[in-house]
């Protein structure tokens, strides 16, 4: 479906929950059913594939729109190639954040997987943390001793601390 006048107007409008870019295509859901899709080519003007409503129920949140599950890491000395390509297990990469120290990286999914890299193992080593709900946000605290992840839910939704165990180099969770 085309983007008509009124839609494309309304669209300025749309709060978006989840979001993927691949390419020159990027596509966004919204938190009352919408979803757009739009090709965007440096130089050359943006053209609208479709925008739509996919329902107008009282729970129309568009949870997860999704082009690839793959997050590419690069470092800009030598932008010919990326580090490492690092997957997600049901979903995109919403989120990712390095802790100040440097030695870690959080890569979080849109729901239920958030991913802990040691970035001095060149992301090898990896804790893979599965819970449950829509994760919102992910930030390390700035001393680097925690991990928190915002989850977003009627019935779960908690922040959630992860805290830093030293004698085994990982993060591990309080309960």
């Amino acid at each position: 479906m085309k983007c008509d006048g009124s839609f494309t107007q309304s669209l300025s409008r749309v709060q978006i929950s989840t979001m993927a870019v691949k390419d020159n295509l990027t596509v966004a859901g919204g938190f009352h059913g919408e979803l757009i899709c739009k090709v965007v080519m440096i130089r050359i003007a943006s053209s609208w594939l479709f925008c739509t409503k996919i329902t107008d129920g009282e729970n129309a949140i568009t949870n997860l729109c999704g082009l690839y599950q793959a997050a590419k890491l690069w470092d800009v000395r030598n932008p010919s190639q990326s580090l490492v390509v690092l997957k997600g297990r049901m979903g995109a990469i919403r989120a990712i954040k390095f802790s100040s120290d440097g030695q870690f990286m959080a890569m979080s999914e849109p729901a239920d997987f958030v991913h802990i890299y040691g970035s001095q193992s060149e992301y090898i080593k990896e804790q893979e943390i599965d819970l449950f709900g829509e994760i919102v946000g992910i930030s390390f605290s700035a001393d680097t001793e925690a991990l928190f992840v915002a989850v977003v839910d009627r019935t779960y939704g908690s922040l959630l601390e992860y805290n830093r165990k030293r004698s085994n180099q990982y993060l591990y969770t309080i309960i």
